[in-house]
């Protein structure tokens, strides 16, 4: 009998080595378990994240203003869409329109929130001061999207004509009309206006469909007629952006010989924003920046060492149980041998 208790006192030992060991490791993948969580917790963005948005149809400026911009709307704090579209008011320069103005989000203040806003104008006829001739436009529409990713804009323009003219619109964004016909002398027009800033937590764009100064002069500045603008913004944690690169812009472009259509797309990116409609390189859809975090590889490092613990310490602490039930048994035989 001792020789039996003696050697049950040494398998004891190593199963009781074996499931300190376990616990030890039990411990120590709860431990990088709750340090992965909670530095992940305090790295995330947290929000919320706010997004503005706002869009008129047409507006004249100017020394003595003719036209606020009408109709206007801004996104209301809860991202309902809202939409308004009128007949222009009476005034003697666009002297008939039909103008709309729409903004709207969706998962506002979240990490994939987007706003879009339209402006509109259909149907535009503009008379100009000192001239008989007409500028019409059967369709001048700008739209524009934030989100975490950026921000873009797209600008349609159909039907462009001066006197019966059409009027060609170049593809590129902030591009300065010619071919204006007898009212060269007296304005100026840009097409596909478009000014987006972005910075780490925040991305904006304007977007105008065509702006159209009347030249004057020192003593007495002409109008400022802005037809079709859109605003699209976003800030907050989740906003991120790498450094925009240079592209080539996408455009598509049709002509009738009625009237001249044309869509421009740009995407996200350095925008130059000069006053002369001097066109400029628009960048390419930036991508969000997923730095690595230093705590990332502390999550599998902790599973690992917690399954090897709970390895180590129930199925040793098993291995104990039924070795000394066999323990048991076999001191049973033996004893029965004896008698």
């Amino acid at each position: 009998m001792h020789e039996s208790t003696t050697t049950r006192a040494r398998s004891v030992r190593p199963v009781g080595l074996f499931r300190l060991v376990g616990a030890v490791l039990l411990a120590m993948g709860v431990a990088l378990g709750s340090f992965a969580f909670f530095a992940g917790s305090a790295g995330a963005a947290t929000g919320p994240d706010t997004l503005t948005g706002s869009a008129f149809g047409a507006s004249i400026g100017g020394t003595i203003p003719l036209l606020p911009p009408t109709p206007s709307v801004t996104l209301p704090a809860s991202g309902t869409a809202t939409s308004t579209t009128i007949a222009v008011p009476l005034n003697p320069v666009l002297t008939s329109a039909t103008l709309t103005a729409t903004t709207g989000a969706t998962n506002n203040t979240l990490a994939n929130e987007q706003v879009n806003s339209e402006g509109r104008v259909e149907n535009a006829n503009v008379l100009i001061a000192g001239s008989t001739t007409a500028l019409i436009a059967n369709v001048l529409d700008s739209t524009c999207t934030s989100s975490a990713t950026g921000s873009t804009g797209t600008d349609q323009i159909v039907g462009l004509t001066i006197g019966g003219t059409a009027v060609p619109v170049p593809t590129t964004p902030n591009a300065v009309l010619t071919g204006l016909g007898p009212l060269a002398p007296l304005i100026s027009i840009e097409a596909n206006v478009q000014t987006i800033q972005n910075a780490p937590g925040s991305t904006s764009i304007t977007n105008v469909a065509l702006i159209i100064t009347v030249l004057g002069t020192a003593a007495a500045p002409g109008e400022v007629i802005t037809l079709g603008e859109s605003k699209c913004g976003a800030t907050g944690p989740d906003i991120n952006f790498a450094s925009p690169v240079t592209t080539t812009t996408t455009t598509t472009t049709t002509t009738t010989t009625a009237a001249a259509t044309t869509t421009t797309t740009v995407g996200t990116g350095s925008t130059g924003t000069g006053t002369g409609g001097t066109g400029s390189a628009v960048g390419g859809s930036p991508t969000a920046v997923h730095t690595g975090e230093p705590w990332a590889g502390s999550i599998p490092l902790a599973v690992i060492v917690f399954l090897l613990g709970c390895a180590l310490f129930w199925r040793r602490g098993l291995s104990s149980t039924v070795g000394r039930v066999t323990h048991h048994m076999a001191s049973l035989r033996r004893g029965d041998g004896r008698r």
